[in-house]
């Protein structure tokens, strides 16, 4: 039978409701059918991290179990973007940022593509370094090229183009010095507080535990060499007190223990992880270090001579001249790069990154794994890789420890690029360990079947014409159609797995009218309708929809023209009824197959479409401003059981680092939960926020207020058009998260207005506390602003306190959800139950009111 196009509006919502958590992933769609089926699938194509992904790791103090995509509806019909290439046909100079290539500038690729370059904007891609991208040769890396650490001078036939070595410096073991291990304040300030419990007192069986691990601890700090073949056996005795550690606090009823062991437990054991490789790597004879004499090889002329047969080989894509800039090929072209390491060394990890990048398309990495483009990236490797002071690169993780926003974990995300390329499989182990344990999920969110359900109202009963031909019989009438919707998940280790079922009763009265004969019927109709939706990595993929339908007809009356002719009405009606009784089964058949494919072409369009226009809207009442904030993350880990979505996902480039403390945990009951590590945040401002030159302070206000949701009409009318922000390169805005308070500090290079105010080099610092009450949470500015600058005078210091007391005034908390929360009627009865601040987390969930 026909049905209304909007006959399935009660698909809305649980794909809306999945969609919400997807708008994190998306970036750009694109278009594919399964050869089984038609089906609408979206790929994803992050631009954050070309790294490997790390393996599922449980950094949670909870057990192991527990922007959107609005673009979805089109994809089946989604046209090819205009690529912005040059109008030429010979190599044009690169327009090159300074710190690579974006895109060339120009029109239309040439009309025979055969195979697009990927598009990866290198702000995306080289966030991190934004601010000191070549500066290892001067700067306080493991990897220096100065003060005496590493010296790298070119030979004369390097720097004439040819094959040629660089000098490098490494230390023996015998030279080292007498500590290797470093010194741990932040854990030592964990195993000071001892395990305390609920009663304020301290848990004996964990204060045994943390004697023991004290006693190994200065065991291994006794050893001077981090090769040392004894340190071995004192690491291995560390992983079994840890393992052992965390397998006792999980057992503990005491919840205020239980979070202290674990982050203790979790504190060792990342540290471990990183730990247990450098010995691996540095008890190796032949290991690198910083300080005695060795050589690399820098064969320019070979990576030049691969490179132009690259180049030659990208004609045969149709878009030659995006490759050139993909590949970076006019970079290892230029002449002053055999004399310049850091950034020799910078360009072919970006060149070695991109051709592993996640975000490529089967067909790309197929061509990327052609022998020209692998020879050339097995002359690079050397470039990429690089000695490597072990024992400086654990100093810094400590100080990364202690402070997230030490700018030592620049240093040691690039050193984690270095070793990665390294030769070798120990040092790999090393940048494997750090991408783990140092660049972990840092957001993560979990929605429970039961909101799902709670976000899918059952549909009115509604009246649906019927006009249709069967068996020649012409059939009109009206329906009445009663559903009932709900999701159900099924369990998955590797993807979100969901069954949208609606099951649905119609009722029709119908009249057929065939020849000289009219049939008045009653037909009643049950039918199930299940469509598969799996949501992965590369994006979401609708299965078609399997409908099953049995279906009842009464006659109800049977009428011909020659009902008032005594004999002939009698023999016209008992052939009637005969034939009718004969075709019945038949039309049965013929009305439930039709029935089954209409309503799966129904649900499969309708799924589609709602998609795109509802998601963003439930995105808003769910998830408010982070929905806002335009993040794009890689997926790190999805997962369905039975009860939940479970989603992790990680946004660091690569020279950036991500979680590394365990997460609050979310309640069993919770219905949705978000858990967001300060990282996530700060990368994101790290790409954000304009530096390269100053701005009005309404723009910047105007930003800013918009990017954590609040209602920019809301800023003060006063607030001076004249007055111009410029923000540091790095760390322009950051957010520090940490016993229930949140500091939200900016870093001003300088600060200027028309007719007097010039400061410079000045941080100005707000301090939030979160509150909570019914389905609203939000960030409330608790105490003055702190101003600090060197040598900045006091009316300087009021000057500014007027300027951002207007953009983070006290009476304008910061929301993190919207009145649109509590407008949803399938929210009723439910609240913000969670608003957690530590470790560097945000938590909060929602629950079932109390």
């Amino acid at each position: 039978m026909h049905r209304r196009k909007r006959s399935f509006a009660i698909f809305l919502f649980p794909i809306v409701a999945v969609a919400t958590i997807t708008a994190l992933l998306l970036l750009r769609p694109a278009t594919v059918r399964d050869a089984a089926g038609a089906h609408a699938a979206v790929t994803f194509n992050p631009v954050v991290s070309t790294a490997a992904l790390p393996l599922p790791q449980t950094l949670p103090v909870d057990a192991p179990r527990s922007g959107a995509i609005e673009t979805l509806a089109r994809t089946r019909v989604a046209p090819e973007r205009p690529r912005q290439l040059p109008e030429r046909s010979r190599r044009l100079p690169v327009q090159q940022s300074a710190h690579g290539n974006d895109r060339p500038p120009g029109a239309l690729p040439p009309a025979a593509v055969s195979l697009h370059a990927p598009l990866l904007p290198a702000r995306d891609e080289m966030a991190g370094l934004d601010a000191t991208t070549l500066d290892a040769a001067t700067g306080s890396g493991p990897f220096r090229a100065a003060s005496g650490r590493t010296t790298t001078a070119p030979t004369a036939a390097a720097s004439a183009g040819t094959a040629g070595t660089h000098t490098a410096r490494f230390r023996t073991p015998q030279d080292a010095a007498p500590r290797a291990w470093p010194l741990t304040p932040a854990l030592e300030r964990m195993l000071d507080a001892g395990i305390p419990t609920a009663d304020g007192g301290q848990l004996s069986q964990g204060q045994a535990w943390i004697a023991e691990v004290r006693a190994v601890l200065d065991q291994l700090r006794q050893y001077n060499a981090l090769g040392d073949r004894e340190a071995g056996g004192t690491l291995g005795r560390l992983q079994r007190l840890t393992a052992e550690g965390l397998a006792d606090a999980e057992a503990l009823g005491d919840r205020t223990a239980q979070v202290a062991w674990l982050r203790v437990g979790h504190a060792l054991e990342r540290r471990l992880a990183v730990w247990m490789a450098v010995w691996q790597t540095t008890r190796r004879p032949d290991t690198p270090y910083v300080a005695a004499t060795g050589r690399f090889a820098v064969d320019t002329s070979e990576v030049r001579r691969r490179a132009a047969v690259v180049e030659q080989f990208c004609e045969q894509t149709g878009d030659a001249e995006a490759w050139r800039y993909y590949l970076l090929l006019d970079r290892l072209a230029d002449p002053a790069m055999p004399s310049d390491a850091p950034r020799r060394r910078l360009t072919a990890q970006r060149f070695l990154s991109r051709i592993q990048w996640s975000g490529l398309t089967a067909e790309q990495r197929r061509w990327l794994r052609e022998p020209e483009v692998e020879d050339l990236a097995a002359a690079l490797r050397p470039w990429a890789a690089g000695p490597v002071d072990y024992t400086r690169l654990l100093e810094q993780l400590e100080r990364q420890e202690s402070d997230a926003l030490d700018l030592a974990s620049i240093d040691v995300a690039a050193t984690s690029q270095t070793l990665r390329f390294a030769a070798g499989s120990h040092p790999q182990q090393v940048a494997e360990a750090i991408n783990t344990y140092y660049r972990n999920a840092n957001l993560r969110l979990a929605v429970s079947q039961d909101l799902l359900n709670r976000l899918l109202p059952d549909p009115p009963p509604r009246t649906v014409p019927v006009s249709q031909s069967i068996l020649g019989t012409q059939i009109h009438g009206t329906s009445e159609v009663a559903s009932e919707v709900q999701i159900r998940l099924v369990p998955a280790a590797d993807r979100w797995n969901l069954q949208v079922l609606t099951d649905g009763q119609i009722q029709a009265e119908t009249t057929g009218l065939n020849g000289p004969v009219t049939v008045r019927n009653h037909s009643e109709a049950a039918f199930r309708a299940s469509t598969e939706l799996h949501v992965t990595d590369r994006g979401v993929r609708l299965l078609p929809s399997q409908t099953d339908v049995s279906q009842q007809t009464f006659l109800r009356g049977l009428h011909t023209r020659y009902d008032d002719f005594p004999l002939i009405g009698s023999l016209v009606r008992g052939i009637a009824m005969s034939k009718y009784h004969e075709a019945r089964s038949r039309s049965k058949h013929i009305s439930e197959a039709r029935m089954r494919r209409q309503i799966a072409a129904n649900v499969d369009e309708e799924l589609e479409t709602q998609i795109g226009e509802k998601s963003q809207r439930l995105a808003e009442q769910l998830l408010g401003p982070l929905a806002r904030l335009r993040l794009a993350p890689t997926v790190v880990d999805l997962q369905t059981d039975t009860q939940r979505l479970t989603a992790r996902y990680r946004l660091a480039g690569d020279w950036q680092l991500a979680a590394f403390t365990p997460r609050p945990r979310a309640m069993s009951d919770s219905l949705l939960s978000v858990q967001v590590h300060q990282s996530a945040l700060n990368n994101t401002l790290e790409r954000l926020v304009p530096s390269a030159e100053p701005q009005s302070i309404r723009t910047v206000a105007e930003d800013l207020v918009d990017m954590f949701g609040g209602d920019v009409s809301r800023l003060p009318a006063d607030l001076p058009e004249d007055v111009y922000l410029q923000f540091s390169r790095t760390r322009p805005v950051t957010t520090e998260i940490e016993d229930d308070r949140l500091w939200l500090t900016f870093r001003v290079l300088r600060l200027e207005r028309e007719g007097g105010l010039n400061l410079r080099h000045f941080i100005v610092r707000a301090c939030y506390r979160g509150e909570r009450q019914g389905l609203e949470a939000r960030f409330v500015r608790e105490g003055h602003l702190s101003i600090k600058g060197p040598r900045m005078s006091m009316g300087a210091r009021v000057a500014v306190r007027a300027i951002f007391n207007k953009i983070l005034n006290e009476d304008r908390p910061l929301p993190l959800t919207t009145p649109k929360l509590s407008e949803h009627p399938g929210l009723a009865g439910t609240e913000i139950s969670q608003l957690e601040l530590r470790d560097g987390w945000l938590g909060l969930a929602l629950a079932p009111a109390q």
